[in-house]
C-alpha cells in the first residue's frame, strides 16, 4: 500500500491538538472483554497488519518553529504492547496518559489477564481518528487475529490510503456546494447559541476553573439486556424517531435530575450536550481510520422539558436537520475560520469556561468482525476537557445497548458517577416495562460496574 505521506493537518486534527493537555488528554478508548486468553503472538501479527493499513496510527508529527506542519511517517512503527497481570490494579482509577505525537504513535495497546478471560484496552488519540476509524481499525485488527490463528473464514476489506488527501473535503462537490450554501444558514444559527449560552457543569472541580494539577479519571460500564434494549428500539420506532433520539432526550433527564439533585442552584441553568457527528459520505468506508466528524451541541433549559414528548419531537426534528443539512461542517468552517483569524484556537477553547456539560457519542452497532463468540463485551470512553466532567459512549453489540461513563474525579466522586450512569440507563432500561413504548422508566441496567 503506498502511504500518502507527509500529509498536512485539517483543521479537525488541529482543534483535536489544541484540545490536547497533560492533565486533559485528548484520546479515547475502546476496551474489549474477551471471551478467552489473547494468543500473543496473533495479536503482534494482527497489530502488524492492521496498524500498516491506517497510516495516521503509524505516524507521527511534523513541527517547524513550533507550529505543526505534517504528518510523517515514524521512523519505527512498532507498536508495543503493555502486559497488565493484576487486573484489579488495572481497573482502577487512574491519570489519564498523555500521547506525543512527535515521538509516539497515536494507538496503544494494553492486554488486561485473568484467569481465563483476557481484556483488551486500546487507546488512540483523537487527532489521528475519530470514533468510527477506531472502530473500522479494531475490525481490521480482529479479522487479522482470526487470520493469524488459521481462520479463512473472512477476509480484511478493500481500503485506500490515498484517500486520506481527501479526507478534509467531505463529500462536497458540484452541487453539494450549492445546497451548503443555504443550509450553512441554520449552522450559523446554532453557532450564535453556542457562543451565548452558559451551559452549567456537572460538578466543579477543586479548583473550579482551569487544569488541575493532577487529575484521575473514573470509568463506569452498564450493558442493557438484550430484551431492554430491544424495547428501546422498539420505542424508537413506535414513537417515530430514532434510538439517537430517545437516548439523547433520556440523557437530558438524567443530567437534570442529577443537578436538580446535587446542585439546585443551577437546576434552572442551560444544560448542553455535546454530540460528535460523522460527516462521512459514500466511498468513505474505503477511507483509512482518520476524522471525518464534526461536533453538534443541544442546548435546552429545564423549562423546555416539561413535556418529555415534546422534548422528543423537537429533538427529533433537530438531529434530522442536523443529519440532512450537514449542519456539523458549520463547526468544521468556525474551526477553520478561528485559525486563519487568530493563528490558534485557543480563543475558542477557553480553559475556565464549560463548553458541554457532557458528551455523549454513540458508535452504533460493532461491525461482524466483532463476533460474540470472542468479544462479549465493548466499553467506549470519549475523552474529557476542562469543566465538561462527564462523556457517555454507547455501542450496540450482540443486540445489547452497552453504556460507558468516563467522568473527572475533580469534579464527580466515584459515587456520583456511578449514581449518572445508573440514572441514565434506568431510563434506557425502562422501556422494557412501560406498555405501548411508553416515557414511564423502570428497572435499571443489569452488569452495572464502575472504578
Amino acid at each position: 500500500m503506498t502511504f500518502p505521506l507527509p500529509l498536512p493537518l485539517t483543521d479537525i486534527e488541529h482543534y483535536m491538538l489544541a484540545e490536547d493537555s497533560a492533565s486533559y488528554p485528548c484520546c479515547f478508548s475502546i476496551v474489549l472483554r474477551l471471551s478467552e486468553r489473547i494468543d500473543a503472538a496473533a495479536l503482534r501479527e494482527a497489530i502488524a497488519i492492521a496498524t500498516g493499513r491506517h497510516p495516521l496510527l503509524c505516524a507521527h508529527l511534523e513541527y517547524e518553529y513550533g507550529t505543526v506542519r505534517n504528518w510523517i511517517a515514524a521512523p519505527s512503527a512498532g507498536h508495543d504492547i503493555q502486559w497488565r497481570d493484576d487486573v484489579s490494579a488495572a481497573n482502577t482509577a487512574r491519570p489519564p496518559r498523555p500521547i506525543d505525537l512527535r515521538k509516539q504513535l497515536g494507538v496503544r495497546f494494553e492486554v488486561e489477564t485473568g484467569t481465563d478471560q483476557d481484556t483488551l484496552r486500546v487507546e488512540f488519540h483523537h487527532a489521528c481518528t475519530d470514533g468510527i476509524g477506531a472502530v473500522q481499525f479494531l475490525s481490521d485488527l480482529l479479522i487479522a487475529y482470526r487470520q493469524a490463528r488459521g481462520a479463512t473464514e473472512s477476509r480484511l476489506p478493500a481500503i485506500d490510503a490515498s484517500r486520506l488527501t481527501h479526507r478534509d473535503q467531505y463529500g462536497l462537490r458540484g452541487w453539494r456546494r450549492l445546497t451548503r450554501l443555504f443550509y450553512g444558514t441554520f449552522g450559523w444559527l446554532g453557532a450564535i447559541e453556542f457562543f451565548t449560552h452558559r451551559p452549567v457543569p456537572l460538578g466543579q472541580t477543586s479548583e473550579d476553573a482551569g487544569e488541575p494539577a493532577a487529575r484521575h479519571s473514573g470509568y463506569c460500564f452498564a450493558a442493557l439486556s438484550p430484551e431492554q434494549s430491544a424495547s428501546l428500539l422498539a420505542a424508537a420506532k413506535q414513537q417515530r424517531v430514532t434510538v439517537n433520539d430517545l437516548v439523547i432526550r433520556d440523557l437530558f433527564l438524567s443530567v437534570q435530575e442529577h443537578v436538580a439533585k446535587h446542585q439546585p442552584d443551577l437546576a434552572n441553568k442551560h444544560k448542553r450536550v455535546m454530540v460528535p457527528t460523522n460527516l462521512r459520505v459514500a466511498g468513505d468506508e474505503q477511507t483509512p481510520a482518520t476524522n471525518i466528524v464534526a461536533m453538534i451541541n443541544l442546548d435546552r433549559r429545564p423549562g423546555n422539558w416539561k413535556h418529555q414528548r415534546r422534548l422528543l419531537r423537537v429533538l427529533h426534528w433537530e438531529m434530522a436537520a442536523v443529519k440532512r443539512m450537514r449542519l456539523g461542517l458549520t463547526f468544521v468552517q468556525i474551526v477553520g475560520a478561528f485559525r486563519k483569524w487568530f493563528g490558534s484556537l485557543r480563543p475558542l477553547l477557553p480553559l475556565d469556561r464549560c463548553l458541554a456539560t457532557c458528551v455523549l457519542s454513540n458508535l452504533g452497532r460493532s461491525p461482524a468482525a466483532f463476533d460474540p463468540q470472542l468479544v462479549r463485551a465493548i466499553e467506549f470512553y470519549p475523552p474529557l476537557r476542562p469543566l465538561t466532567s462527564a462523556s457517555f459512549g454507547l455501542i450496540t453489540h450482540d443486540g445489547q445497548v452497552m453504556c460507558s461513563l468516563h467522568y473527572d474525579q475533580a469534579a464527580l466522586s466515584s459515587d456520583l458517577g456511578a449514581e449518572l450512569l445508573e440514572q441514565f440507563t434506568r431510563r434506557l432500561g425502562g422501556y422494557a416495562t412501560a406498555p405501548g413504548g411508553s416515557d414511564v422508566c423502570g428497572d435499571s441496567a443489569d452488569r452495572l460496574y464502575s472504578t
